[in-house]
């Protein structure tokens, strides 16, 4: 029984390098697209917000459900609710680059920002960029 509660508690942490990972694909492309106007691939990162948004939901059912049949304690229960708390947070994530996307598809085919603030949201972008990437490594 404690093995099978061991294979679980892997799940949901592969599960989150998972979704993480999705996220990390959703704001590279979304700042691309923001940042070039790019259309194509702004259609793209939002049709992608739903399987990141459909595999949170999963995470979180498969969380509750650990809770429920083992009842973790201590440790275990910590990874159980920072799982559930992380999950919420990737999920906003995605949906901030799925609004990025959404933007650089209204405004086409003008850019989103006038030409003398761009250089601070590509600054900007790259580092939210390097932090989902340092997110998916910590997880």
């Amino acid at each position: 029984m404690r093995e099978l509660f061991q294979q679980e508690l892997h799940e949901v942490q592969d599960r989150l390098v998972e979704i993480a990972e999705l996220v990390v694909d959703a704001i590279t492309d979304a700042v691309e697209a923001f940042n070039k106007s790019d259309v194509t691939l702004a259609e793209s990162v939002i049709v992608r917000d739903n399987k990141i948004d459909d595999a949170v939901v999963a995470l979180d059912e498969l969380a509750i459900a650990i809770m429920a049949r083992q009842a973790p304690v201590a440790k275990d229960l910590r990874i159980v609710v920072s799982a559930l708390r992380i999950s919420a947070s990737l999920e906003r994530m995605g949906d901030m680059a799925e609004h990025l996307a959404q933007l650089a598809r209204y405004r086409f085919p003008e850019k989103v920002v006038p030409k003398t603030i761009r250089p601070i949201f590509k600054e900007m972008g790259s580092l939210d960029i390097e932090l989902a990437k340092m997110l998916v490594v910590l997880l």
